[in-house]
């Protein structure tokens, strides 16, 4: 039961999350958004390792495992992210974000291409059912991205970033396996939420970012919640004790029902469109992932 709740929990906060950044997209550059989201993450997430306990696992962790971590902040959580709310200039979150959960097809690929993990009959149908199901919601009508930028991508551009972004989180996972093999889940989290502000940080003009914090408080006081909330915030929290209390792949499967939430509260408080060609490729998408993972 725990491990439903904490995976349940973490793909609800996961598309609570992003309706945030969605709603702050345009009102600030991407990299700057995401430093807004980055401190509060942190400062969620090293909290949560104080008040558990876990601190101590860093005391003698492995020079392999470091690389690993960095492995994952890299390829997921800084550039398949940044990608991502570049993305949704042009993509509606009711799209994007199931595009960006089929992740799990990427990650098996490269477990069987590196590690001589041959897939299922099951999984290899899983992958069928997940193409089909992103095909349907790359090819549905849609509410266009209501962000003012000089220079808009094409919708095409768009879901190619979303396409690499997806590519990035299959790498990401595929490391996170060996990270918390090594490593205390929670404090994994706390150490990679640190990794993404100063990543972030690096990029992006934190003066810059501090000045908008002035002049629109509200505005970055949604985007602290949604760092509280998604990124490595509570949604990530959950999904580490998920994977604690159930492992990897069954942790993966709850968290990827993300889409569901996160569909319906695009309609209700973003507007958009919820088609039925769409709402058959999210459901698509989430059924080929539990598939692939073999839940």
């Amino acid at each position: 039961m725990s491990v439903a709740l904490y995976g349940l929990g973490a793909a609800f906060t996961w598309g609570l999350g992003s309706v945030l950044i969605k709603a702050a997209v345009g009102k600030l550059p991407a990299s700057h958004l995401l430093l807004l989201r980055a401190f509060a993450g942190a400062v969620t997430a090293i909290g949560a390792m104080i008040l558990f306990g876990r601190a101590g696992s860093l005391q003698q962790v492995p020079v392999i495992t470091w690389v690993g971590i960095l492995g994952v902040t890299l390829s997921g959580y800084f550039a398949a992210d940044l990608l991502f709310v570049r993305a949704l200039e042009v993509i509606p979150l009711s799209q994007a974000l199931p595009i960006q959960a089929a992740y799990p097809l990427i990650a098996a690929g490269l477990a069987w291409a590196m590690l001589g993990e041959p897939p299922t009959l099951v999984s290899l149908a899983g992958a069928v059912v997940v193409i089909a199901g992103v095909a349907a919601i790359a090819g549905a009508e849609a509410e266009p991205a209501r962000v003012s930028t000089p220079q808009p991508m094409s919708r095409h551009s768009g879901l190619l970033l979303l396409a690499i972004s997806t590519l990035g989180w299959g790498v990401s996972a595929v490391l996170l396996r060996f990270v918390v093999q090594s490593l205390d889940p929670i404090a994994a989290n706390a150490v990679i939420a640190l990794f993404v502000f100063v990543a972030f940080a690096a990029i992006a003009r934190p003066l810059a970012a501090w000045d908008f914090v002035r002049h629109q408080p509200t505005w970055a006081g949604l985007l602290a919640v949604a760092g509280i909330l998604g990124g490595t915030g509570v949604s990530n929290l959950l999904f580490v004790l998920a994977i604690e209390s159930g492992g990897v792949m069954v942790a993966t499967a709850l968290a990827c029902t993300a889409p569901l939430f996160t569909s319906l509260m695009a309609v209700l408080f973003l507007k958009e469109r919820l088609s039925a060609r769409l709402a058959a490729g999210v459901l698509l998408t989430v059924g080929g992932i539990w598939m692939i993972v073999g839940v």
